[in-house]
């Protein structure tokens, strides 16, 4: 029997060959097959806040480690864009600064597209095959840049308060919605996480790998006050549906439990079904994290808004001056009150680490 199986590769890793364990992550999920060196890519990156914080979004050494591959594959540094979006309570100026994502582009002579400083283009799409209604976005719109290149998804492994956990599929939210409009999503996000993978490999007809970074994964109230938990672990596949069900497994979370994952599987844009998916790379038998998605007072006053109010009301709350009275209140709990009474003291925890090592190491880079 000759069925097709999904491919998902997991590698232990250390601070101290990284790279190397990126090389070996991404040989071992195949995921040169399609690629050419003269195929344009986007590298979609993701964040969650301002300032970094480990397991909120991607680290340097994820962007260090697939940029390193690809220069070794021989694709041109010109065809290669690193891009991200930003959110309702960050700046991207200052994100990749801290994030440290400045030193690793600059080092291999990639550029940066910031989506919100660029032309989005709308799609005309036959809408019968969407599960969720595009109306409230007024269409469907993507940045004009990543028309024309096959996506990696880089991601950290995490929980999330809105979508239950950021997989791989959580990585292109921001492709499709601007930042101004993103959280009209959230009430309707696992229908949405589906159409958008879709729209990838039907409509934009793109190449997506993805590459989830576990080194060190975020447990508890995400997608930003989380729990960092050192797991030494990297999965990466060119089915981001089978990837994601694998992470939710290690993660300890049952993938069934999860709308999109389970939507996306049943309509046949990727793999949910252990047995036919192929673990490459080093054993995972019992793994589980014990993590568990929790909502933070954010996530829980605007999921409970959602589902007791009205439209109309849901109108008056999301659409006018409360609304940015409400994302002020949200910039002031994240970058003040939770950073520097909660975030801080982990932070501290993580520089005296094997990562936080790493990640100082990225500040002196050689441009």
């Amino acid at each position: 029997m000759n069925e097709k199986r999904a491919i998902v590769a997991v590698c232990r890793c250390c601070a101290e060959t990284i790279a190397e364990d990126y090389i070996r992550l991404l040989e071992l999920a195949n995921c040169y097959t399609g690629l050419s060196e003269d195929k344009k890519l986007l590298i979609k990156v993701n964040h969650s806040h301002n300032k970094f914080f480990p397991s909120c979004s991607t680290p340097p050494w994820q962007l260090d480690g697939v940029l390193r591959w690809l220069k070794d594959k021989g694709i041109c540094a010109e065809n290669i864009l690193v891009g991200e979006n930003r959110t309702l309570i960050s700046n991207l100026t200052r994100v990749r600064r801290s994030h440290l994502w400045n030193n690793v582009v600059e080092h291999y002579g990639v550029k940066f597209c910031e989506f919100p400083k660029t032309y989005w283009s709308r799609l005309d799409v036959d809408t019968t095959h969407l599960s969720m209604n595009w109306n409230i976005l007024g269409g469907i719109y993507v940045p004009a840049v990543v028309l024309g290149r096959d996506i990696i998804h880089l991601v950290p492994m995490k929980v999330h308060g809105h979508s239950i956990i950021t997989g791989s599929m959580k990585s292109a939210f921001s492709i499709f919605a601007t930042y101004s409009h993103c959280h009209l999503v959230h009430e309707h996000i696992h229908e949405y996480l589906v159409d958008v993978l879709y729209l990838q490999k039907n409509v934009l007809q793109c190449q997506m790998i993805g590459v989830i970074d576990g080194s060190i994964c975020g447990d508890g109230k995400g997608p930003v006050t989380l729990n960092p938990v050192e797991k030494n672990i990297l999965l990466a596949s060119r089915d981001l549906v089978a990837l994601d069900t694998i992470a939710a497994r290690m993660m300890g979370i049952n993938p069934e439990s999860i709308p999109h994952i389970k939507i996306a599987g049943e309509q046949g844009l990727g793999c949910t079904d252990p047995a036919r998916i192929e673990i490459r790379g080093d054993r995972i038998d019992n793994m589980c994290f014990g993590f568990k998605s929790r909502k933070n007072i954010v996530i829980f006053t605007d999921q409970l808004l959602r589902k007791n109010m009205g439209k109309r009301i849901q109108s008056l709350i999301f659409e006018t001056v409360i609304a940015r009275m409400a994302i002020l209140a949200s910039i002031i709990y994240h970058n003040c009150v939770w950073y520097y009474f909660v975030a801080v003291r982990q932070i501290r925890v993580f520089h005296r680490n094997q990562w936080g090592k790493c990640f100082r190491q990225y500040r002196t880079r050689d441009k």
